[in-house]
């Protein structure tokens, strides 16, 4: 069956859109959110949740969606989590007075206040859609440096083999001499740093050292692991010896 241009290119744009999912027990909140983002192209209101079963719900039935869920709801965040990892969807957090971002840490891309302007609003969600972390600055402004949230959101994506490379990279290795370390092929160490670039959002090597060297938590990560791969290259160093 043939279908006219129009119409392919009517569900191109459909599946381009981004689905949001809204969850606050408060109508009023959820309205002026979902006004907020109907008047943004590139992004369409899926489902508008009073509940956190009606919001587990809906992000297992819009998968890839970008879910704004507010604090007060009380959902579990262990379980919203797997649920939004299951469906590679992304979660932004409506924070409520008092809280920090060390409450949220693991769970949301991004968190924001209540009273969050407009386009701070959208500009939280562009960024999250694109998979990188963004927190309002009053937020931010609660959390002591020791937090370092988008460090700790960092590290947490990070795979083991990921944070390996980076620590090799802080050392000053190249990619051959990183892919002889961890006995892998230079393909391999190309795609993690691909990967870490990602899931970072930084361009290059320099800008990932110099990420890593301004997110303690995330340093501390590297740091453990770093010590772990010379650990382990002692005893077959002193073996060639």
């Amino acid at each position: 069956m043939c279908f006219p241009a129009r119409f392919g290119l009517a569900v191109q744009l459909e599946l381009a859109v981004k689905r949001v999912v809204l969850a606050d027990s408060h109508e009023v909140f959820r309205t002026g959110i979902a006004t907020t983002i109907s008047t943004n192209d590139g992004y369409r209101i899926a489902a508008q949740c009073s509940t956190s079963t009606r919001l587990l719900q809906a992000v297992s039935a819009f998968p890839g969606c970008v879910a704004i869920v507010a604090a007060s709801l009380g959902t579990d965040l262990e379980q919203l989590r797997r649920s939004l990892k299951q469906t590679a969807s992304q979660g932004i957090a409506i924070a409520e007075d008092g809280q920090s971002a060390r409450h949220f840490s693991g769970v949301f891309h991004g968190i924001v206040s209540r009273d969050m302007a407009p386009a701070a609003l959208m500009e939280c969600i562009r960024q999250v859609t694109f998979g990188r972390s963004w927190i309002s600055p009053a937020i931010a402004d609660l959390a002591s440096a020791s937090e370092d949230w988008v460090g700790m959101r960092v590290r947490d994506r990070l795979t083991n083999r990921e944070i390996q490379v980076a620590a090799l990279l802080l050392q000053g290795y190249k990619n051959r001499e990183i892919s002889l370390r961890l006995r892998a092929s230079e393909q391999v160490v190309k795609n993690c740093f691909r990967t870490i670039y990602a899931k970072s959002g930084v361009g290059d090597r320099l800008e990932l050292a110099l990420f890593i060297h301004h997110h303690g938590e995330l340093a501390k990560a590297v740091a453990e692991v770093s010590r772990e791969i010379e650990a382990d290259a002692a005893p077959y160093s002193s073996a060639v010896a």
